[in-house]
């Protein structure tokens, strides 16, 4: 699902490896939300291997694509995670991500309604 996304989408990826293997990813590019800014970018997906938690990887992606936003001069950034991973917005909070309370939405995910908010940080 992950490589079908960033082959449609004018992304970049960053992978990290532990011994060769790659456990975890981070997709990005510009924001695709209708009425945003122009100089928004926005994470399309962080992704690490459970077996690689709290090892750092998910940190070193997010500061990696974080350097690239801003070499690129976005002036901020925005990502969307599940409003029940709990893990995922402590991490998206220590990075300085601050929930865009207007932004929750409902879909339809294996069959049951899940909720997703945005989450936004300036990039300086």
């Amino acid at each position: 699902m992950w490589r079908r996304m960033v082959e449609r989408l004018p992304a970049q990826l960053l992978v990290a490896c532990v011994a060769g293997e790659v456990v975890g990813f981070v997709a990005f590019g510009a924001s695709r939300d209708k009425g945003e800014p122009t100089d928004r970018a926005e994470i399309f997906a962080i992704y690490v291997n459970v077996a690689c938690w709290s090892m750092g990887a998910g940190c070193l992606l997010w500061l990696q694509a974080h350097q690239r936003i801003m070499a690129e001069g976005y002036k901020s950034v925005s990502l969307w995670v599940l409003a029940d991973n709990e893990r995922a917005v402590r991490f998206y909070e220590r990075a300085g991500f601050v929930v865009d309370p207007q932004s929750r939405k409902s879909f339809e995910l294996g069959g049951a309604m899940v909720e997703e908010l945005r989450y936004v940080r300036c990039v300086g």
